[in-house]
């Protein structure tokens, strides 16, 4: 039988999944299969086949996308054979269509993130020459797109170094059910609470940078959970009359159910806060909660999300908060000064009261130097 945790992104909801016994719907077992991102295309339809087994008698209800209430192995099964004729048609040269490819390796920072060939500016007239070409870079995967002329149509492969074929994805093209699962709304139990922590693990960061986030509240909670979370219900009462920490429990509760019916993966989000390269905070609503996990390893002004953590669970007071916040933001701009007076030679940083190697220089009353 399979673990479908082992589909999860995020090693944090795997790991506590299995750790509470959690059993998948069907729909929800085929909803993470399919949004794997490192797991092969092969090892997916087995699993897939194992839900048709498993649950023959299973019905998807129609969402707001294309697809009408059906059976869950109909479903899949349709799935399957549009992502073999796709693989298919992306592989077969056509004379109309030419091929490019981005890599998925390690940036100037040491980040995996996507990159273009050659800025796109080199076409590949059959599947094998761009996959080669591909190969030859140094990734940890690969993405090859055959794109047709004089139109907006493609299919693109994402792939392993060896071949193995991860996912499909298709653009400009009559998709059939591939996109279907953007209409699906999971509420997946997490280990997440009220002022952690999380990282961002998409492979394509929604800030273009590693997003670290404090964690406010989530889409997945009703009243039960914001209680959990330390909140108060305040019924109806209006927001401008509502104190920090309290919300109203029967309308999260109401809009859980609107999104069990309604809900799309768009509303698989959660609202935190975050941190800018200028030390701003920000609140802000991010997507998907599936697409976190715990962080304990935080630089530079991004230091100040301890602080805001420690404050969001009641465990530093305000002003403790405040000169944290001072403090990390003044000593991440510090380091970055320091990395700039690399430009400048010894002599002068010396008669500019500064130190090359520990930082400041200052005269005593007689005149001489004392090293800070």
């Amino acid at each position: 039988m399979t673990d479908f945790t082992r589909f999860l992104n995020s090693k944090d909801i795997a790991e506590y999944l299995r750790k509470i016994n959690y059993e998948f719907s069907p729909e929800e077992a085929a909803y993470v299969v399919h949004e794997a991102r490192n797991v092969p295309l092969s090892e997916k339809h087995e699993a897939y086949r194992e839900l048709i087994a498993r649950y023959p008698d299973c019905i998807l209800e129609k969402r707001n996308g294309d697809f009408e209430t059906q059976p869950l192995s109909v479903f899949l099964q349709e799935l399957m054979r549009l992502e073999t004729e796709y693989i298919a048609e992306c592989k077969t040269s056509s004379p109309n269509a030419a091929y490019t490819y981005s890599v998925y390796t390690e940036d100037q920072y040491g980040r995996l993130s996507w990159f273009e060939d050659g800025a796109r500016a080199i076409l590949y007239p059959t599947f094998e020459d761009c996959f080669r070409a591909a190969s030859e870079e140094e990734a940890v995967k690969l993405r090859v797109k055959k794109r047709y002329f004089g139109g907006r149509e493609s299919v693109e492969l994402e792939l392993l170094p060896d071949g193995e074929v991860l996912s499909v994805t298709v653009s400009g093209k009559d998709e059939g059910i591939t996109t279907a699962f953007d209409w699906f709304w999971i509420d997946l139990p997490t280990p997440f609470r009220h002022g952690d922590l999380l990282r961002c693990i998409a492979e394509t960061s929604p800030r273009g940078e590693d997003l670290f986030v404090i964690l406010e509240t989530m889409s997945t909670w009703g009243g039960k959970e914001l209680k959990e979370n330390g909140f108060r219900d305040c019924g109806n009462k209006p927001n401008m009359e509502r104190r920090r920490g309290e919300l109203d429990f029967k309308a999260w509760d109401r809009l859980i159910e609107y999104r069990k019916k309604n809900g799309d993966i768009g509303d698989m989000n959660f609202e935190g806060y975050e941190v800018k390269p200028n030390g701003e905070v920000l609140w802000d609503t991010y997507a998907t909660y599936l697409d976190f996990e715990r962080c304990r390893d935080v630089s530079g002004n991004k230091k100040v999300l301890l602080s805001l953590s420690a404050y969001t669970k009641g465990e530093i007071a305000e002003d403790l908060l405040l000169n944290a916040y001072r403090y990390h933001v003044l000593k991440a701009m510090l380091s970055e000064m320091k990395d700039g007076f690399s430009l400048y030679i010894e002599e002068g940083l010396i008669r500019a009261g500064i130190s090359p190697e520990r930082g400041h220089v200052k005269q005593n009353s007689e005149g001489e130097k004392d090293e800070t």
